[in-house]
């Protein structure tokens, strides 16, 4: 192919590709693991019940383990098809486990032994880096959107600290006649193949009510909050805002606590605000010069669904960005079109249950292997689990890309990480 033709080529596809039509530079979250035969039974639109929420940490007094959900989420494992969720804190349960949900059982277990309550003490405390000095587990806190699975470091953060305390643990400091865990925030990562915590004395520079996403392009954390764009980088620990404070009418928009989610077809990331109606912020990342990324709101469509704070991930399968489950309707969002979906979810099978109730907080997941959402409801509807199938139509296959006689990928696309 003559070089001007072979350029027309080159430069069509990377536009292409930036527009989200293209296959080669989008990344899709993992779907390497095991099928679980249980879940391929499921139907679309429909759930199955995998019963409550079962913990028994800390050992010593387990009775509010459950509270783990509040005001928190959990992530998905992409090297070990699994979840992993840590949660809890300011006025629940102080749990420190790292509690794991596993496809072959089908059940939530605990990673390491939370801290003992008996060893919840004023003594025990290290506060430069917001962790029990016997353990060296983190201090429970409510985790948002601010949890993150990296692969390429191959380990879980912290991305927020403790704002008070809970259930175990002191409740007033003599010295100060404080919360002892009004604390600076330290970044805390769990090695997973290591199985150790690790914690930094570094202050955490972002707001603790950011939506965070690993980036899979660049490798890198995203956090979004009304106080700027932060980029992390988990192999270096490099820190970088790269979009300021934001002014109104984007500011007021963005609320807190909510939840930012990459969106591999187009490659951009999108915050999903809770509200009435619910909100949708798009984030175009400029991965070569940050501080040229954008954050615009969307134009929002009249059925946009009302939402409380809550959790939303990316569907591989229908290639759309789902949950909000809210007194049992499953709500979508497609990016690409701009438009909203709702759907009143049936029961598979679930002896006695006969609703869904609404999930807890921000603790939904996606599982890439079974193509299905795996989300937890709050207390009052029973704490239960739930994997369920939406019913977008499965994505069209996208061949792989060919390229001319020594050209690679990567020097179609140099800046892409691998």
């Amino acid at each position: 192919m003559p070089r001007p033709a072979l350029f027309i080529v080159l430069f069509a596809g990377l536009v292409l590709t930036a527009l989200g039509f293209g296959s080669i530079a989008q990344a899709t979250p993992s779907a390497t693991g095991v099928q679980s035969p249980i879940l391929a039974t499921i139907p679309t639109n429909t759930a199955l019940d995998l019963g409550v929420y079962d913990c028994d940490q800390p050992t010593d007094v387990p009775d509010h383990c459950r509270g783990i959900t509040d005001y928190s989420g959990f992530v998905y494992d992409s090297t070990r098809h699994r979840f992993l969720m840590f949660g809890g804190g300011h006025a629940t349960t102080f749990r420190d486990d790292l509690s794991v949900f596993s496809f072959a059982t089908l059940k939530w277990s605990s990673a390491y032994p939370s801290t003992l309550c008996t060893d919840m003490t004023l003594a025990n405390m290290d506060k430069t880096r917001n962790r029990w000095t016997t353990t060296g587990n983190p201090f429970s806190r409510h985790t948002y959107d601010m949890t993150a699975y990296a692969p390429n470091t191959d380990e879980f953060f912290l991305l927020s600290g403790p704002i008070g305390t809970g259930y175990c643990a002191p409740g007033i400091d003599p010295s100060t006649g404080s919360d002892p865990f009004y604390l600076t925030p330290r970044l805390s990562a769990y090695d997973l193949a290591g199985e150790a915590w690790n914690t930094e004395t570094r202050t955490i520079p972002w707001d603790a009510f950011s939506g965070s996403e690993y980036d899979p392009i660049s490798g890198k954390i995203i956090l979004l909050s009304v106080y700027g764009l932060w980029v992390f980088d988990p192999v270096t620990r490099d820190m970088v805002q790269a979009l300021g404070q934001f002014s109104d009418p984007l500011a007021s928009s963005l609320g807190y606590a909510n939840n930012l989610t990459y969106f591999p077809p187009n490659q951009r990331l999108y915050y999903l605000a809770r509200g009435t109606p619910t909100r949708v912020f798009e984030v175009r990342l400029d991965r070569e010069n940050w501080s040229a990324s954008t954050v615009t709101e969307r134009v929002t469509p009249p059925n946009a669904p009302n939402s409380e704070e809550s959790g939303w991930v990316y569907d591989t399968r229908s290639q759309v960005i789902g949950g909000g489950v809210l007194d049992g309707l499953f709500h979508a969002y497609n990016p690409l079109a701009n438009t909203w979906t709702s759907r009143t979810i049936q029961i598979q099978s679930s002896a006695g249950v006969t609703s869904i109730g609404s999930q807890a907080f921000h603790a939904i997941g996606f599982d890439p292997v079974d193509e299905v959402f795996v989300f937890i409801t709050r207390y009052a509807d029973g704490q239960r689990v739930w994997a369920y199938r939406f019913d977008g139509p499965a994505p069209t296959p996208v061949p792989p890309p060919t390229f001319p006689p020594g050209l690679t990928e990567r020097l179609y696309f140099p800046h892409i990480r691998r």
